[in-house]
């Protein structure tokens, strides 16, 4: 709730939204969330990956479940920067993580994530073999049924969204798979 004003007390985010209201501390991490997908996009990925491993860190110590993504993220990141034996320990952390979670879908999105990104760097005896050790019970993640256009990042952390691995609330709208945040899909 917001105080003062001539508006008096409103609410900053509907009742229906998972996260409640926002919360002071919400706004510095999607700050170094956007900071570190800057980062990683201009392709500093050593900086970038060390932001996203100490916020993803942060949230597995509050038990927040985007750390797994995000310690997947800065398993990729540290990956596509040059440093592989450290990159490939978090994105394995990672995939552990959501395999805990029992997310078969999930899995199979960022494990065929993981490995597409070791063979680009030229570790294709990686890429099978992480294949291999997080083969989830589905073999290939389902597609969603097509839907309308999100943008490519999220407008508040800057996160590159992915229209088929997104959580959609309906039709046209999904959650951000880093911040949280509610993406709108542009009009049809």
């Amino acid at each position: 709730m917001r105080r003062g004003g001539f508006l008096g007390r409103r609410r900053l985010r509907p009742r229906w939204f998972r996260g409640g209201s926002i919360r002071p501390l919400a706004t510095p991490v999607i700050r170094r969330l956007r900071r570190a997908h800057n980062m990683v996009a201009a392709g500093d990925f050593g900086e970038g990956a060390a932001e996203l491993e100490a916020i993803a860190e942060q949230a597995a110590a509050k038990g927040i479940p985007m750390a797994a993504l995000l310690m997947v993220e800065a398993g990729l990141a540290w990956i596509q920067g040059g440093e592989f034996p450290r990159g490939v320990a978090l994105a394995e952390r990672g995939l552990a993580w959501v395999n805990e979670g029992e997310d078969g879908a999930r899995l199979a999105m960022l494990r065929d994530r993981v490995a597409e990104t070791l063979r680009k760097a030229g570790h294709s005896a990686e890429a099978e073999a992480i294949l291999k050790s997080f083969a989830a019970g589905e073999a290939t993640p389902q597609q969603p049924a097509a839907r309308k256009d999100l943008s490519a990042q999220c407008p508040q952390c800057g996160g590159i969204v992915r229209t088929d691995e997104v959580e959609w609330i309906d039709y046209s709208s999904a959650v951000c798979d880093y911040c949280g945040s509610i993406l709108k899909a542009s009009p049809a």
